[in-house]
């Protein structure tokens, strides 16, 4: 089960918890907690957002990793089977701020 002060997304139902992308920490709200505080971010490291871009970065990172997971899986495919055939990159070309800890 998440630590209740963390940040997590629903894929599926299922709660998945937001890290930072440069350090793999848990991502928690920041700043005072009365209510008006609208940043989430890392502490460990000062990698910090609005929370809206916290989600968008890390609904961008699933987004790109479900693609790469297709790409990889499609590796494996004949390449007889020319209507399977995929040409995709199969590792992340860019550093995400936060991501999703889809195993979780």
């Amino acid at each position: 089960m998440a630590d209740n002060s963390s940040i997590c997304v629903s894929i599926n139902g299922k709660d998945h918890p937001v890290l930072c992308g440069i350090c793999e920490a848990p991502v928690s709200f920041v700043g005072a907690t009365n209510g008006k505080t609208r940043d989430a971010g890392c502490t460990q490291c000062a990698n910090v957002a609005d929370i809206l871009a916290v989600l968008a970065m890390a609904a961008e990172y699933t987004k790109d990793e479900e693609m790469l997971h297709l790409s990889q899986m499609a590796q494996g495919v004949p390449k007889t089977l020319n209507a399977m055939r995929v040409d995709g990159r199969t590792t992340h070309d860019q550093v995400y701020r936060f991501i999703v800890d889809l195993k979780a």
